[in-house]
């Protein structure tokens, strides 16, 4: 039996208000994070419970945890085939003093497809160098390890940067969601070593992508639940013409609705995740079709939440309007619901 901690709202707000590198926070942060996870399921080549792990991911997201990055680091090496590398850096992963993030895509493109990125064998024979940039990178400038995508003349490989590497600028962005920083990463011949195979990068990213998406999924149902969860609560004591509003036959449509979505989320999410733990065909499309789904899902009933609170949710005191700006920038997180749509049609279409 497993007993994580929570993430307290004036927790969420104390690093609202610092803003900066904070390893004592980050290490708080891993208690929620599945990388003990991957070390206790999965002894770095053996496969994890994907089932669990994302379950946790579902309740964690009712908090605001941040645990994404952690998902897309941790997979990427346990998918790299590459046991020194696993060795070595997961268990500072795991306990929050190593700070790992991935870079995969240079466009609008979030997949391999999209990497432009060009590593150069060093002129010494020592390693590898880095040129070009990295738009977009969650919390790329708080990463101390950087797992970057680059094209080499093999095709798509993985590359480990350290963040104190000549030639490396980390620059943050400007965000809507204030939890989830983005950092812009350039890489002036950076020196850089290789993660696996070259030319092996491909088929990583793809499962990196895949397994994120998925638990992104996850993560949006367990943020719309908190949503309804806490929506309920306020219409049974916000009183209105002598009584609680959730007695409103009209409010309790707008709930009963918020409700449906939510279940059909949840449906979806852990219907992929089953996809991808028992290696099915279908995770792919899956995958996408949860994304996609839950990303819509999850920023209709956040809406929603904000109009059965009224004024009150859009108070930054409030936890309303967190819910409404996150699922707005996790519906354009690793593609767009747009762009997974296109993707679920185009495998179902009659070949």
């Amino acid at each position: 039996h497993l007993v994580w901690p929570q993430a307290p709202l004036g927790r969420l707000r104390s690093y609202l208000a610092t803003r900066c590198r904070n390893h004592d926070h980050w290490r708080g942060q891993q208690e929620l994070t599945d990388s003990e996870f991957l070390l206790r399921f999965g002894q770095w080549r053996g496969s994890y419970d994907e089932s669990t792990l994302f379950y946790f991911l579902d309740d964690f997201a009712k908090d605001h945890a941040k645990e994404l990055m952690s998902v897309l680091a941790t997979t990427a090496l346990l998918s790299a085939d590459d046991d020194a590398a696993a060795a070595a850096l997961l268990p500072g992963i795991a306990d929050g003093t190593v700070i790992a993030t991935v870079a995969i895509a240079d466009d609008n493109d979030p997949g391999p497809d999209g990497v432009r990125l060009a590593a150069e064998p060093a002129a010494d024979g020592a390693g590898w160098r880095l040129t070009g940039t990295k738009p977009y990178v969650l919390d790329g400038a708080d990463a101390a390890l950087i797992i970057v995508a680059a094209r080499t003349p093999a095709g798509v490989s993985l590359f480990l940067v350290d963040s104190g590497a000549d030639g490396f600028i980390a620059t943050n962005l400007p965000t809507l969601d204030l939890t989830r920083r983005l950092a812009s990463l350039e890489f002036a011949d950076t020196p850089a070593t290789l993660l696996g195979g070259e030319g092996a990068g491909s088929a990583v990213c793809d499962q990196v992508l895949r397994t994120a998406a998925v638990a992104l999924a996850c993560e949006q149902v367990g943020g719309a639940a908190k949503v309804l969860e806490t929506t309920v609560e306020y219409v049974k004591t916000r009183e209105q013409f002598g009584r609680p509003i959730g007695s409103f036959q009209a409010v309790k449509h707008r709930l009963a609705d918020m409700l449906v979505q939510l279940e059909s989320a949840r449906s979806a999410a852990y219907f992929a995740t089953a996809a991808l733990e028992s290696e099915s065909d279908e995770a792919p499309v899956a995958a996408s079709i949860a994304k996609s789904y839950c990303s819509s899902a999850y920023y209709d009933i956040a809406a929603e939440s904000i109009q059965l609170h009224g004024g009150i949710g859009f108070t930054w005191e409030h936890t309303a309007h967190r819910y409404v700006t996150r699922s707005r920038v996790y519906g354009s997180a690793l593609g767009t619901t747009h762009g997974h749509l296109g993707e679920t049609l185009a495998a179902s279409a009659p070949h």
